[in-house]
This record gives C-alpha cells, structure tokens and sequence, in this order.
C-alpha cells in the first residue's frame, strides 16, 4: 500500500513533464491580461545569467498542465475558503475587484481630497472656455456598484468612507454655472428600489439602468436646446439571460459563475442612424439618417466601457452627429478637445469615479484647449 501510494506521487510528479513534452491533454488557457514569456534565444545565452532568466521566465509560463494547477487552486481557495486573490468575493454571489477596492478608489480619494478646489475650479474654467467657442460643457460622473449595493460587501473589503471625497466634489459642480450636470446617481438610487442597477458578475452596470441614465441625459439636453416636451421616446423592453460578467470570467476556475442578467431589448429602429467606425481618434460618428424637429444638435463625447451600454440603449438615436472618444491616457481631454469639430454643441465628458485621466483633465480645466488653439507664427 505505501509503495502503491509512492507510485501515485510519482506518476503525478511527472504529468507536468509529459505534458511539456507531448501535449496529451487539451490546454486550459486562462486569461492573464499580460503577454506569457517567449522562448529564449540564442543571444539571451550570450549572458549565461540573462540566459538562465530567460529559460527560467519561459519555463514558468509554459510548464505542463500549468493552466490547469493555476485553475485547480483558484477552485479550491474560492469553492473551499470562499477567497479570491483577484476579486472580493459578496454576497449572494456580487463579485469587486479587488484592485479597484483595495487601490484605485482610495487612490481618488487621496487625489480629490489634495485637489478639491482646484477640481471645482478646473470644471468652472474649461466650461467657461467651452462657452466661449460656442459650445456647452456636459458632465456625467457614475458611481461603481459598491457605492449602491455596500451590503454585498464581504467583511474583508476595505472600510471606504460613506460621505466620499468624490460625492462632495460632484455635488459642487451641479451648481457650476454654464455646465450641465446629468446625475446619474440620482436616477440610479431611485432606479434601484424597482430593479437591480449593476451586474452581480461584472464590473458595470446593466443596460436598463443606462437606458434610464440615457433617457435624463437626453432629456436635460432638450430642454437646453429649447425643445418643447421629452426627446426620449424609446420604449423599455427588458430581456433576462445568463451571463458570465469580467470580474467572473477574470477568475481561472473551471466553471465560472453565472447570473441571469437584465439586458435592453431594442424596441427602435436600428437603420435610422448610420455609423463610421474608427474614424481617426474617434471610436465611431453616428449620423442620423432623417434628423427631425426633435433632433439634437450634434455632441463630441469622451466615455468609458460604461457609455458602452448608452449605445446599446439607442442614444444615438437622438444626435443629428456623435463623435465618440474613449478615455486613454492623461491627453485624452486636450486631444480630443483639439479635434473635435466645431459643430458639436455639446461636450460630453463621461466617466467612472476612478477614471484618473478624466480627473485629471478637470484638473487643468481650460488649459485643455490651448492645444486646440492655432500656433501665433513669428
């Protein structure tokens, strides 16, 4: 019996060799958000230490049955010990991640807390600037889904303050002049005593949820054109399916968890807008086909993933012309500022409380558009 055990961690000792070298069991890839070390070279071995890194690199990322190891202990911490080491694992299966719990929402905190003036004063000069060019500036910050549901929370996610730097920052700007604020947050907390708002496996909120977000900010932007009456006349069918969010899908397990999701089933007419994509910086220009009494002037937007499910509510549908921009870096604003057309009534900056390249162009208010600005010559 003792040698027949001896037999057994043997032969599973050598399952990750033959594998390597065989390839006798289908691979289980996983998702690691990074590229996996290549093969060393030739040249690598001119150094026989850079050499021997880069065969050992390589080996880490390629041993046999590796994906496989990697998803049998990500099993057994989140079947076993209920703990993940990339998300907080809720209640009632809601899933954070935990880099944006533990690191990014304290580092806004931190970021607005140092800067809650100059924010505030950033948003007054660039919206000033904008009306100076004719144009409006149009903010709409989103709150993630622990500001909503906190009672999902596992009592090993950090303690973030209830009255945040970034809720006090926000409640300023709704009363900056000549800025139009859409507040999202309210719509969504009276939205959530009916139906749930955010995905319970996914980092983003539903696309009924945005759809309502979709029809105030539609809306706010009538009224402002002069329009007498609602411009949002899409009506709300909602479809339930089984889906499987980021945040689960992130996770190496051998069955990711699943919800039955909330989705917009379109009940408008797809074919009344057309759509360029990739169209230089910009993500897409949607045009109207037969623009109405009721149609917006055009908008120049700067979204996150989050503005994603705003298309899928129809919004486009509205806009005589949308150019969409999608937050990158930290020149995201002033680039996007210096290109988008002068025919755009509206500026839109849409982004999610964590989103630092979004802070941090409201941080230099109008010093955003000198890049827009023709050079003096000599």
């Amino acid at each position: 019996m003792k040698f027949a055990g001896v037999i057994v961690f043997f032969v599973l000792l050598c399952l990750p060799a033959l594998q390597t070298f065989t390839g006798w069991a289908p691979p289980y890839t996983i998702d690691e958000n990074r590229r996996l070390a290549p093969p060393p070279s030739l040249q690598d071995f001119r150094d026989p230490v850079k050499g021997a890194q880069s065969l050992e690199k390589y080996f880490d990322d390629h041993y046999g049955l590796r994906d496989v190891l990697i998803r049998l202990k990500t099993q057994l911490d989140f079947s076993l010990f209920h703990f993940s080491d990339r998300v907080h694992l809720g209640h009632e299966g809601w899933l954070f991640y935990r880099s944006v719990l533990d690191t990014e929402k304290p580092a806004t905190e931190r970021f607005i807390e140092g800067n809650h003036d100059r924010l505030t004063a950033g948003v007054q000069s660039l919206g000033a600037a904008l009306k100076a060019r004719g144009q409006t500036l149009v903010l709409m910050p989103v709150f993630l889904g622990d500001v909503y549901y906190p009672e999902m929370l596992p009592n090993d996610a950090p303690n973030l303050p209830k009255s945040s730097a970034i809720a006090q920052v926000t409640e300023q700007w709704k009363h900056v002049p000549g800025v139009i604020y859409v507040d999202a947050n309210t719509v969504l907390e009276a939205l959530k005593q009916q139906r749930q708002i955010f995905h319970k496996t996914d980092f983003h909120w539903n696309s009924p949820a945005a759809f309502e977000v979709g029809r105030e900010f539609v809306n706010q932007l009538g009224r402002d054109s002069g329009i007498q009456g609602p411009v949002w006349d899409h009506v709300l069918k909602i479809e339930h399916r089984r889906y499987v969010g980021r945040e689960s899908d992130f996770l190496p397990l051998f069955r990711q968890p699943s919800e039955i999701g909330l989705f917009v089933k379109p009940t408008w007419d797809q074919q009344a807008v057309s759509m360029e994509t990739q169209h230089g910086i910009f993500e897409y220009v949607s045009s109207k086909v037969h623009p109405d009494a009721k149609t917006l002037p055009p908008l120049c937007l700067i979204g996150d993933s989050f503005f994603d499910a705003l298309l899928e509510a129809g919004y486009t549908s509205y806009f005589r012309k949308v150019y969409r921009v999608r937050w990158q870096g930290e020149d995201t604003l002033p680039s996007a500022l210096a290109q988008f057309p002068p025919e755009c009534k509206y500026v839109m900056l849409e982004f999610i409380e964590i989103q630092s390249p979004a802070l941090h162009g409201l941080l230099n208010g109008a010093e955003n558009l000198k890049a827009s600005l023709p050079q003096s010559s000599n």
